[in-house]
């Protein structure tokens, strides 16, 4: 017995009458029973499990190697409040000039039966309403907008993949006579953020005649078959658009109380999600080489420029791993990726943060995309956590999955199947989240990130914190 409990009972017993005594040491007795017998059952445990059958629980760290990855284009279904349109030069992406080729929908009165204008009812104008929420960059430059009719080639269709490096020459015959129908020149310091632009006389009488006389929505379509709206002048402002229609003003006459009275009205075409959002960067070239410059950084840049990729050593880990367990079977509990942001600037004039990327497989990011399919075990998200410059990738499910491929029927692995590498991209995506039952969220749609965006990452090479990989695993 521990000598403070010694003194302890001295005290105490010499303040107890007889019964008491009798009581207290019953107590004593049965207390020093139990103390033992738990000590006996807590070593009983690791005495009758053979040391072999113990789970073995490791950590380790892997260096990456990291490169920039240029991309001339990426495969595209916008959604309508996320359109970009005109030119933004920054200092570390270069130029990106965004235009759009777009397709509008007919007039229907309550979605079934066509519009009908009133008896009698003649043309006055029609105008391209584009309305945006906000720009990027100088408020005070000049932007000129042009609208080109679309001409050539079938009209832009819901079941084909479309990509941001479309060429409007397969789209619009530049050299055909009235082929421009609009332009105007603006500042985009005006406080109403709505664009309007009149339509030229001869197209307005057009679709005013085939707003009149087609039967079914492909018919109008093929009678009016889209527009390319595209800019020119100034390398300072970039619209981010809300909504792009158009609309057709006319008048009529009519009798009211037996009065000839005359009423004007208007019918509105909105363009439908068959959108094509273009981006181009004329200084690709020389970015390219400048970017390259320094290995110490990577770089994420959208719409449409340069993503990070990312050579995590796949069959290194897993020997290693598997080596310091044994013969145990191998599972991997966590596997971190963890990419720090430099540089990272508030500036009104800079370029924003991804507030989101995915960590994907290289050869499976265009299907993804294509086929707008949501993270799974091997593509996985993380939120940009600005209290840290950080984004966390865990990627163990996917690692454990390679490790469950290769594993034989006795248990062993065939490490020689592993690919040596797993060769992966940091893309920025745009997530869009629905509420769900009980108060949470889910993710309902994943999209390439097309609003002006980019972040200088550490390498795999920085001195000073590279990017590595962090594993929890353990052995059974």
């Amino acid at each position: 017995m521990p000598m403070h409990m010694s003194i302890f009972m001295t005290i105490y017993l010499k303040q107890l009458n007889m019964k008491s005594l009798h009581y207290f040491i019953i107590f004593a007795i049965i207390s020093l029973f139990v103390f033992s017998c738990n000590s006996e059952f807590n070593d009983m445990g690791s005495s009758i499990q053979p040391e072999g059958d113990k789970i073995t629980v490791k950590a380790a760290t892997f260096p990456l190697t990291t490169k920039n990855l240029f991309i001339d284009r990426i495969h595209h279904r916008p959604d309508l409040d996320s359109l970009l349109l005109g030119t933004f030069f920054d200092a570390k992406y270069g130029a990106t000039h965004a235009d759009i080729l777009a397709r509008f929908e007919a007039p229907f009165a309550d979605g079934l039966d066509r519009f009908r204008f009133p008896e009698g009812a003649e043309v006055d104008s029609a105008f391209l309403i584009l309305s945006y929420r906000t720009w990027f960059g100088s408020p005070n430059s000049i932007l000129s907008i042009q609208a080109f009719e679309k001409n050539r080639g079938k009209f832009l269709s819901f079941y084909d993949p479309y990509f941001t490096n479309a060429n409007p020459n397969d789209f619009v015959d530049f050299s055909k006579p009235n082929v421009l129908i609009g332009d105007t020149v603006l500042a985009t310091s005006d406080p109403s953020q709505i664009i309007r632009i009149r339509l030229s006389d001869d197209f307005t009488k057009r679709l005013f005649d085939i707003s009149k006389n087609f039967g079914t929505q492909a018919e109008f379509f093929d009678l009016f078959n889209g527009m390319y709206i595209t800019s020119r002048l100034g390398d300072a402002t970039m619209l981010h658009l809300r909504t792009v229609n158009m609309a057709l003003f006319y008048h009529y006459e009519t009798q009211v109380a037996g009065i000839d009275t005359t009423f004007s009205n208007s019918v509105n075409y909105v363009v439908n999600k068959v959108v094509i959002n273009r981006f181009t960067h004329p200084d690709r070239d020389e970015v390219r080489r400048r970017l390259n410059e320094n290995n110490h950084i990577n770089h994420v840049s959208s719409p449409a420029n340069v993503f990070t990729q990312v050579s995590i050593p796949l069959r290194d880990m897993v020997i290693q791993m598997q080596d310091l367990i044994g013969d145990k079977r191998l599972v991997v509990n966590s596997a971190v990726v963890r990419v720090e942001a430099i540089g990272t600037d508030d500036n009104i004039y800079s370029v924003p943060v991804p507030n989101n990327m995915l960590l994907m497989p290289e050869s499976e990011m265009d299907n993804f995309f294509k086929q707008e399919r949501l993270p799974n075990d091997s593509i996985v998200f993380a939120n940009f956590n600005r209290v840290d410059s950080t984004y966390a990738f865990n990627i163990a499910s996917y690692i454990d999955r390679e490790i469950r491929r290769v594993r034989q029927s006795d248990g062993t692995l065939n490490t020689d199947d592993l690919a040596e590498t797993m060769e992966m991209v940091l893309v920025p995506v745009r997530i869009t989240t629905t509420a769900g039952f009980g108060g949470g969220t889910t993710i309902s749609s994943v999209r390439q990130q097309t609003l002006m965006s980019g972040v200088t990452i550490r390498s795999g090479n920085d001195p000073d914190r590279p990017m590595t990989i962090s594993l929890l695993y353990s052995g059974f």
